[in-house]
């Protein structure tokens, strides 16, 4: 029996944005209560997702950073030897990239739905965005200097700030290596 070794997190159903395209848009009616991954059962399923084989998480799910412990389960999927990825609009990055870091983000994913800026912003309902995500670039350029990788799966996060043709040869390599992984299914440890 084969399995995926990346598990896709919704940590909550709120959203800073106003997609047009998004059913859990700011400005559209609530599909229920405000919920939010409640942080102690998912330190209980850690050993189960270990044990099915599962490598990487991916939190997302309207906006993650939204969600008042996002840092608290980066660290909790790190300490677990879990390789943890946030997908976000970027909107809430200057207030925790460093503290995502600290807690072992292995991988920062930033949606853009447009190559036109004035577009995206529009196509958000955030104006400003743009410049938010401009201001963060030094810090986010310390990150990924700072990055170690390790051949127990650590961080990946050059993805976070330059496109693949950006990137020098070594890391475009081993980038496509970590994103085949992603894709490829693992077959489950025995037992």
């Amino acid at each position: 029996m084969l399995l995926p070794a990346v598990c896709d997190i919704s940590v909550t159903n709120v959203c800073n944005a106003a997609c047009d395209f998004c059913g859990f848009s700011r400005d559209k009616t609530p599909t229920g209560a405000t919920q939010y991954l409640d942080v102690d059962k998912f330190e209980a399923a850690l050993p189960i997702l270990k044990r099915r084989g599962i490598r990487y998480v991916t939190f997302q799910g309207c906006e993650p950073l939204v969600h008042p412990d996002i840092v608290r389960l980066v660290s909790l999927a790190s300490a677990a030897q879990l390789s943890p990825a946030v997908i976000t609009n970027g909107w809430f990055l200057p207030r925790c990239i460093d503290l995502l870091a600290e807690a072992g983000l292995s991988e920062l994913i930033v949606s853009l739905d447009s190559p036109n800026l004035t577009d995206h912003e529009r196509n958000r309902g955030l104006p400003g965005l743009e410049l938010r995500r401009r201001r963060l670039l030094p810090a986010l350029l310390t990150w990924v200097q700072d990055c170690r990788v390790d051949p127990g799966g650590g961080r990946h996060a050059q993805r976070a700030v330059s496109p693949q043709s950006d990137l020098p040869a070594s890391r475009r390599a081993a980038t496509r290596a970590r994103d085949q992984r992603s894709r490829d299914p693992v077959r489950p440890p025995a037992g």
